[in-house]
């Protein structure tokens, strides 16, 4: 229909909404569900190359945020959007800095 009336305004739509890239698409929605979607086989014959497979994590973005400002130092936003690996490992750096710090204020050197 719009390349009736507008054919020219039609044309750039559609190659605006093909190359432009929305990074934060993942928080945009409400739900908290993660799906596995695997990378494309490659067509190139002779290479070997790995799958990778990569996860997308939607969460609500105000409480991210709100997460990541106020607690982010223990990874709790990470927590929140369902990636435990990173949220444990910003939480085990936190608690090694803590226990280091100590130990250097503590203990004279």
């Amino acid at each position: 229909m719009g390349y009736i009336k507008n054919p020219e305004k039609a044309i750039y739509n559609k190659v605006y909404h093909g190359v432009t890239v929305d990074p934060l698409k993942p928080l945009k929605n409400g739900s908290r569900n993660s799906t596995k979607r695997t990378a494309p086989e490659p067509e190139l014959v002779g290479y070997s190359f790995y799958r990778i497979e990569t996860k997308e994590y939607i969460c609500n973005k105000l409480m991210y945020i709100l997460l990541a400002v106020f607690l982010g130092i223990f990874g709790a936003q990470y927590f929140y959007s369902g990636q435990k690996k990173k949220g444990f490992l910003s939480l085990c750096f936190f608690l090694d800095y803590c226990t280091f710090s100590l130990l250097v204020y503590i203990v004279p050197w």
